[in-house]
């Protein structure tokens, strides 16, 4: 992918993980998520049925984590992911 990006995967609810790489103080904790939410106060999660032609529901907020598996440590995240 690049120098920092080993992958970059989706799930069918939109999830988007992004596993990092070449960045020694990562270890093997090394993936972040990009979650979307159907609603602005990113309270509803995005499910794989909003994505459906016949009742697609704009992405109106993202939150992102350390993802739930091999998760790059909060002190590594984004402020705004933390």
């Amino acid at each position: 992918m690049s120098q920092y990006v080993q992958a970059i995967t989706t799930s069918t609810a939109g999830v988007i993980t992004i596993e990092a790489r070449g960045i020694a103080q990562l270890g093997d904790d090394d993936k972040i998520t990009l979650t979307p939410y159907s609603d602005a106060a990113a309270t509803t999660a995005s499910v794989a049925a909003d994505f459906a032609a016949a009742s697609v529901k704009p992405v109106r907020a993202w939150k992102c984590a350390a993802a739930g598996t091999e998760g790059i440590a909060a002190k590594f995240l984004p402020a705004s992911c933390r």
